[in-house]
């Protein structure tokens, strides 16, 4: 069947953070809804804040539903041999026992155990999505410190790109202090995409804008970076064309920013209403470099796009709209500066 055969190497992007917890005690940290299909099913999320540095502030967040099958996975005694995987019923996905198969899901170490020697170490949990979700929530308090790794969901909402931060994994770190002078920030992710263009923003100074496309495994989501650093705008504009495939880079950037009341001048009237003052939480995926060895130029194509999506269509797959052909300018600079990263 077309929707089979039809099927293009999928951009799976990560990112891993450290830090304290915030947020667990406000009202959006978890939340449980029916969800609206013919077969409705009840989806639990959690969404709170991890604090990577006094300035900065990132939203990890973790959904699921309760679906046909779950997965457990043995590990091969043969060196390069693939694990084998099992399918078990939903049901049984609690009661399932058989030697060496562990059940594929999200690792969770918010609990302390004494081991064999009498060492304190995370208890760890795997546990599938839907029943992460619950153990997150009755586990994860304010002021904890953690380190947690994940994956980038990319979807499309009306006229809007929407990114999202999803747990894999999550444990109790050692302390983190900001203020020691040994501090390293970890905010950071990667992302293979389909490079479309690199654009100047007018709003700021060293400001661009990269667009990429992310290939999901049933549709294509047009996206943004964002860009601090001229020669590497330069260099990915000069080397690259739309659809070659590279993977970038960079830091995950979370702050308020608080929107200032428009002043008119000294009209006799007072002073602005501090009560009218409101706030805007800003975050971007910030490029720091991108990978050379990285670049292909045939796995994608403006036709490999098309012919992807027009099959996903015929098979009522697609979760968004088309995406849109752009063209960026090749020619570049006459520089010769290979600055991939800074």
């Amino acid at each position: 069947m077309a929707n089979n055969e039809n099927k293009l190497q999928q951009t799976k992007g990560f990112f891993k953070l450290a830090g304290i917890v915030s947020g667990v005690k406000r009202n959006d940290f978890y939340t449980e809804k029916m969800t609206q299909t013919d077969n409705p099913k009840p989806r639990r999320s959690i969404k709170f804040a991890v604090q990577t540095s006094p300035e900065n502030k990132v939203f990890v967040t973790l959904g699921a539903q309760p679906r046909d099958k779950v997965y457990f996975s043995k590990r091969s005694e043969i060196k390069g041999e693939k694990s084998t995987v099992k399918a078990v019923d939903w049901d049984n996905r609690k009661s399932f026992k058989e030697d060496d198969f562990k059940i594929i899901g999200t690792n969770i170490g918010l609990v302390k155990k004494q081991d064999a020697d009498g060492k304190e170490i995370n208890d760890i949990q795997t546990l599938v999505e839907y029943d992460a979700v619950e153990y997150i929530k009755e586990h994860l308090q304010d002021d904890m410190h953690v380190f947690v790794r994940g994956h980038m969901e990319y979807s499309r909402f009306e006229d809007r790109n929407i990114k999202q931060y999803a747990i894999d994994q999550i444990y109790l770190s050692h302390p983190i202090d900001f203020t020691a002078e040994d501090f390293n920030e970890t905010a950071n992710w990667e992302q293979p995409i389909a490079f479309r263009s690199v654009e100047k923003d007018p709003s700021e100074e060293n400001k661009f804008i990269l667009t990429g496309s992310i290939v999901n495994y049933n549709d294509i989501v047009e996206t943004d970076f964002v860009i601090r650093t001229p020669k590497i705008a330069q260099t990915l504009k000069k080397n690259l064309k739309p659809y070659n495939l590279i993977k970038i880079y960079g830091d995950l950037i979370g702050y308020v920013q608080e929107v200032t009341v428009d002043e008119d001048g000294d009209d006799g009237w007072g002073e602005p209403n501090p009560m009218q003052a409101t706030s805007n939480f800003h975050k971007e995926m910030l490029v720091l470099g991108a990978d050379k060895t990285s670049i292909d130029t045939e796995i994608y194509s403006e036709e490999i796009f098309d012919e992807f999506m027009r099959s996903k269509k015929e098979f009522g797959e697609v979760a968004s709209s088309k995406t849109k052909s752009s063209t960026t300018d090749d020619k570049g600079d006459d520089s010769d500066d290979d600055d991939w990263a800074v």
